[in-house]
């Protein structure tokens, strides 16, 4: 996390602040669908720092991830070519941001691969509370905006907001606990703000 930092520091110098986005946005579009095109995947976008060497992709990939691409498949790749080989998340974002980067503290931009968005993909339930697999489940290194690292035994921050999930899913899961039912996570959310620590895929 150490170096991933110091990457996003460096294109945030060198970019007006801002993080590191390879398309303009998702348009509405999914953000999951790694490997396809810059448009349909989030991971496209922390995979810039690789392409722009920022840093090396070994250095995106987290050794609890056995399947983690570890050197790219083509010299001109701009995304990791499937889910399996992607180590880490990094925050969704539905346009450029600019000045995330070296603000708050309390939100998160990358943290060891989701759960959630592993089973939504493949069309399995999801459990919200759910640590990473990179850590056989114990937790899951998180990265700040202000350039800090945790390790997070839980995907919920102090301020009660997961990791793993857009506000307003959290709303949801938050209203249909005291019911039943639960609408699945889709692949087209964004944050609701830029307080909103929300990582994928």
């Amino acid at each position: 996390m150490r170096e991933v930092a110091g990457a996003l520091g460096g294109y945030a110098l060198d970019h007006d602040a801002m993080l590191p986005i390879s398309t303009a946005g998702f348009g509405g579009g999914t953000w999951w669908d790694v490997g396809r095109d810059p448009q349909h995947s989030n991971s496209a976008n922390l995979y810039t720092l690789a392409r722009e060497q920022y840093l090396t992709l070994a250095s995106l990939a987290c050794p609890g991830n056995p399947q983690a691409a570890r050197v790219a498949r083509t010299p001109d790749a701009r995304d990791w070519s499937s889910l399996d080989e992607l180590s880490y998340s990094y925050r969704v974002m539905a346009r450029p941001e600019r000045e995330v980067w070296g603000g708050p503290s309390q939100l998160v931009v990358v943290a060891d691969r989701s759960p959630v968005v592993l089973r939504a993909v493949r069309g399995q339930v999801i459990y919200p509370f759910e640590s990473s697999p990179n850590h056989r489940g114990r937790g899951q290194h998180g990265l700040f905006a202000d350039g800090s690292a945790q390790w997070l035994s839980s995907p919920v921050l102090p301020s009660g907001d997961n990791i793993w999930l857009p506000k307003s899913i959290e709303m949801v899961i938050d209203e249909v606990s005291r019911r039943a039912g639960l609408k699945p996570i889709e692949g087209t959310e964004a944050p609701a703000d830029r307080q909103d620590s929300f990582v994928g895929p």
